[in-house]
C-alpha cells in the first residue's frame, strides 16, 4: 500500500504541476503586469480608513501559497483515491477514516489559524493588509479541504457505516469542522483572493467590528460584500421561520429602483439556522443575496451579497440554458414560477412532525399550489397559501412548489445505525450462540462481552458462543468493534433466553456517542420491578399536584393519614382531619404523621404489611 501512495503521490505530483503553469503563471503574469502599471498609483494612493491595498511582494506570495497547498491537495486526494480503490471494504473503511481525520485536522487548523489573525488585527500586530492577505490565503486552503470533504462523503457512501464507525470516522465532527470554514469561504474571501493573486482588480473595503466583513467595488459594476458574525453554541430551533424571515430581510441592502424577493428557503435543524436565498432583476442588474438566521438567537450571522450587470447574468444564463437544451416558451410564466417560495409558517421541524408549510409569490400568499416531499405530492395550499405536512423519520427533506424549495437538514439519527443492527442469541445446554449482523451482513472481528467478561469474537458470518456466567439470571452482551460498541440485554427463564432491551428492541442505544440523549430512561424501572406499582419516574410527573411528596412512586397520589396509607385508599380524598395537606406538609410530617405512616420506596411493602 506503501509503494503504491508513492506512485500515486509522483503521478500526482506530474500531473498537477503539468496544470498549474497555466494558472499560475497567469496569476504571477497579471500581478506583475498590474503591479507594473500601478505599483506607485496603489502605494501612494491615500486609502481610507477601510480599503485594503495590495503590494505586489504581498500578490506574489500570495499565489506561491496558493499554488502550493494545491499540490499538496491533490497529491493527498490522489493518494486516496489509489488506496481505496485497491482495498477490501474493512481497508477502504480504514482509508475513509484515516482521510476524514486529516481533513478534520486541516479544517480546524484553518479555523484556527483565522481566530487567531483576527485578533491579531484587532490587536493591531497586523495591519489591514497583511490581515487581508491571511484570509486570502486561508481561502485558498479552505476549498481545497472542502472538495476533499465532498470527495470523501461520494466515497463514503460506499462504506458501511458501523464499519466507519469502527475505524473511528466521526462523521458529525468532520462535517462540523468543514461547516466552520464558512468565515473563510464566502464571496468576500473569494474576492480578497483573486485580489490577492492579481486575477481581478477592484475596491475593497474590510472591517472587523463585530465580525469579518468585506465588500468589494468592481471596475465593470459588479457589487458584492460579506458579513460573518461568531455564533452561540446552542443548536436548537427557538425561533420561528417566519420571525427570521423578517430579520434577514432587514440585513438586505437597497437597491436603486429594486427590491429583493425571497426564492428560497431552508432549514437546518442539525446546525440550528435558517437559509433565506433573495434575488432580484432589473434592465441592468441582476442581484443575488443569502442570509443565515441562528435559530436560537434569532440574530443574522451571516450575509453574501452579488450585484452584476445584467448583460453578464443574462450570457451566464443563456448558456446554461443551451447546456440544458430545450428553453420553456413562455419565459414570462418561468419567472413568475422562480419567484415562488415556501417557508414554514408553523411546527416545529422534527423527525415524524407536522408542520404547516406557507407558498409565497412576490411575499404574498398563493392559494391552489400543488406541494411535494422528495417529489410525491403531499396536499395543496389553501386561501392562505398553506398545507399540512407531516415530515418523515429519517433522510434529507424537499419540498417543492413549482420551481420554489424549502429543503431541511433534519438532526443526524445516530439511531439509524443501530436500528440496522442486530444480535440474534440462542441458548443451549448452558452455551449461547449470538449472532451479529448489520444490514443483514454479518459483523466479523468483534469482541463480545457478557457481564463485562470478554468472553469471544464474531466469525465472518458475525456468530460467537460463550458459555453462561455462573448464576448470572441476566445477561448483558455488549459487542465492541474498533471504537464502535453496541450493548444488548437479555434475560434467563426456563432455560431460554429473552431480549429486553438493546438496538433491535428499539429503544434508546448505548454508544458512548449518544450517551445522555435521552436519559430520561436512564433511571428507569426495569421490566421486574415495573409492574409492582406500575411507578417509574417517567411517571412521577403525571399527576404533580403534590409538589412535596415524600414519595417517587407516591407521586400524584393524595397524602393520605394513617389511616388511608394502603393502595386501595391512595386516590381517596383527604377528608380525615389528620389527612396531610400540601402547604402544612412540613407540620404535618413533625406533629400528625407517626413513623408508621410514612412511606417511601424502600418501606413501602413493610408499611403496607403494618397496615394489614
Amino acid at each position: 500500500m506503501g509503494q503504491d501512495r508513492t506512485i500515486a503521490c509522483l503521478l500526482a505530483v506530474l500531473v498537477v504541476f503539468a496544470g498549474v503553469p497555466a494558472t499560475a503563471s497567469a496569476a504571477l503574469g497579471g500581478s506583475a503586469a498590474q503591479a507594473a502599471q500601478t505599483s506607485n498609483t496603489t502605494q501612494d494612493a491615500q486609502p481610507t480608513n477601510s480599503t485594503v491595498n495590495v503590494t505586489v511582494g504581498q500578490q506574489l506570495s500570495t499565489v506561491i501559497s496558493a499554488t502550493s497547498d494545491d499540490v499538496q491537495s491533490e497529491v493527498e486526494a490522489t493518494g486516496f483515491e489509489l488506496e481505496y480503490e485497491n482495498g477490501s471494504d474493512e481497508v477502504r473503511a480504514e482509508v475513509v477514516a484515516e482521510r476524514g481525520g486529516e481533513l478534520r485536522d486541516r479544517a480546524d487548523d484553518i479555523r484556527d489559524e483565522y481566530e487567531d489573525a483576527s485578533e491579531s488585527y484587532e490587536a493591531g500586530a497586523l495591519t489591514k493588509s497583511e490581515y487581508a492577505q491571511r484570509i486570502a490565503t486561508l481561502n485558498a486552503r479552505a476549498e481545497n479541504v472542502v472538495a476533499g470533504y465532498e470527495r470523501l462523503e461520494a466515497r463514503s457512501t460506499n462504506v458501511s457505516k458501523l464499519e466507519l464507525r469502527a475505524a473511528g470516522l466521526n462523521q458529525t465532527a468532520l462535517k462540523r469542522s468543514v461547516d466552520n470554514l464558512d468565515s473563510v469561504r464566502g464571496i468576500g474571501a473569494a474576492a480578497l483572493l483573486q485580489r490577492f493573486t492579481g486575477t481581478d482588480t477592484g475596491e475593497i473595503e474590510l472591517e472587523t467590528a463585530g465580525g469579518l466583513s468585506v465588500e468589494v467595488a468592481g471596475e465593470d459594476g459588479e457589487f458584492s460584500r460579506e458579513i460573518n458574525h461568531d455564533r452561540d453554541d446552542d443548536t436548537s430551533l427557538t425561533v420561528a421561520q417566519s420571525t427570521a424571515l423578517e430579520t434577514a430581510r432587514g440585513e438586505l441592502s437597497s437597491p436603486t429602483n429594486a427590491s429583493w424577493t425571497l426564492r428560497k428557503a431552508s432549514v437546518h435543524e442539525d446546525s440550528g439556522y435558517y437559509k433565506f436565498e433573495f434575488g432580484f432583476e432589473t434592465a441592468d442588474r441582476v442581484g443575488e443575496s443569502e442570509v443565515r438566521v441562528d435559530g436560537s438567537s434569532g440574530e443574522v450571522f451571516r450575509v453574501e451579497e452579488e450585484v452584476e450587470p445584467t448583460d453578464e447574468a443574462e450570457e451566464a444564463r443563456e448558456d446554461a440554458e443551451d447546456a440544458r437544451g430545450d428553453v420553456e416558451d413562455d419565459r414570462e410564466a418561468d419567472e413568475d414560477d422562480r419567484e415562488l417560495a415556501l417557508l414554514v409558517a408553523d411546527g416545529t421541524v422534527a423527525a415524524n412532525e407536522t408542520i404547516t408549510v406557507q407558498a409565497l409569490q412576490a411575499g404574498e400568499p398563493v392559494a391552489n399550489v400543488a406541494v411535494s416531499l422528495n417529489g410525491e405530492p403531499v396536499g395543496t395550499t389553501g386561501v392562505d397559501g398553506t398545507v399540512a405536512v407531516t415530515l418523515p423519520s429519517s433522510g434529507d427533506v424537499e419540498l417543492t412548489a413549482g420551481e420554489g424549495e424549502l429543503e431541511f437538514e433534519l438532526r443526524e439519527d445516530e439511531d439509524d445505525l443501530y436500528r440496522n443492527l442486530r444480535a440474534d442469541a440462542t441458548l443451549d445446554d448452558g452455551t449461547v450462540t449470538v449472532t451479529v449482523t448489520y444490514e443483514d451482513s454479518g459483523v466479523g472481528n468483534a469482541t463480545v462481552y457478557a457481564n463485562d467478561a470478554q468472553v469471544a469474537t464474531t466469525g465472518g458470518d458475525g456468530t460467537a458462543a460463550f458459555a453462561v456466567p455462573d448464576g448470572a439470571e441476566e445477561l448483558d452482551v455488549a459487542v465492541v468493534k474498533g471504537e464502535f460498541e453496541a450493548e444488548f440485554e437479555y434475560e434467563l427463564r426456563n432455560g431460554t433466553l429473552t431480549q429486553t432491551d438493546g438496538a433491535d428492541a428499539g429503544e434508546d442505544d448505548v454508544d458512548e456517542d449518544d450517551a445522555g440523549e435521552d436519559g430520561a430512561d436512564e433511571d428507569d424501572v426495569d421490566e421486574d420491578d415495573a409492574d409492582e406499582d406500575d411507578v417509574d419516574e417517567d411517571d412521577a410527573g403525571e399527576d404533580d399536584a403534590d409538589e412535596d411528596d415524600v414519595d417517587e412512586d407516591d407521586a400524584g397520589e393524595d397524602d393520605a393519614d394513617e389511616d388511608d396509607v394502603d393502595e386501595d385508599d391512595a386516590g381517596e380524598d383527604d377528608a380525615d382531619e389528620d389527612d396531610v395537606d400540601e402547604d402544612d406538609e412540613e407540620d404535618t410530617e413533625e406533629d400528625d404523621v407517626e413513623a408508621e405512616t410514612e412511606v417511601d420506596t424502600d418501606d413501602e411493602e413493610e408499611t403496607e404489611e403494618g397496615d394489614d
